[in-house]
């Protein structure tokens, strides 16, 4: 192997990482009709390059949401390794609503394509087995209710990204809805809820 082929290597990642971030902020700017010229000519790279990379839009537009929840993940492993439950859920919990929020307007132009792409994705796959165990240990540690399971998290997630979305409550600070649907979900003495169907 030569001592070029390491560069190249690196370089390629680093087109990719550029061309990742470029492409979520066209879409977030200009929706799921954004032109892939318009993405190169952000990442800096020529368009051959970005079609090296992928081949299609649907391709770039899979990366985009994958790369997402890779940040998720990581975010979401590093509060799974805090020993308190109760801190580690409501540390994962916030750190889901802050990248919620600051993707809502990425999220909402490619809703339509992130609802019929093939899923889970992969790292969503695992932010998902992880937020069950914190669950599961918050709940064990009497630090988060009983009625509640992991998949009610994610509707609750949504409220997050439609206020942070909205001018008129984004305003008024998604933090403090987060702050609230958090109190619900650890409070000691609960109101029953309505049964899943």
């Amino acid at each position: 192997m030569t001592p070029a082929t390491p560069t190249l290597r690196s370089d390629a990642r680093r087109n990719r990482q550029r061309i990742l971030v470029a492409a979520a902020e066209v879409f977030a700017e200009g929706g799921v009709d954004a032109q892939m010229t318009d993405i190169a000519a952000r990442a800096g790279v020529g368009i051959g390059t970005l079609y090296r990379h992928y081949s299609t839009k649907e391709e770039l537009i899979y990366a985009v949401v994958n790369a997402w929840f890779e940040d998720l993940l990581t975010a979401t492993e590093e509060a799974a390794e805090i020993a308190d439950p109760a801190t580690s859920f409501r540390t994962f919990f916030a750190e889901m609503c802050a990248r919620v929020a600051s993707a809502a307007t990425l999220a909402r132009a490619l809703h339509t394509p992130f609802t019929t792409m093939p899923r889970p994705v992969p790292a969503e796959r695992r932010v998902m087995e992880i937020m069950r165990e914190l669950v599961d240990r918050a709940q064990v540690a009497g630090a988060l209710r009983r009625d509640i399971v992991a998949d009610d998290l994610p509707p609750l997630l949504a409220t997050i990204a439609e206020a942070s979305h909205d001018d008129f409550y984004a305003h008024r600070q998604w933090q403090r809805y987060m702050e609230l649907i958090l109190d619900g979900l650890c409070s000691a003495t609960p109101s029953p809820l309505t049964r899943r169907t």
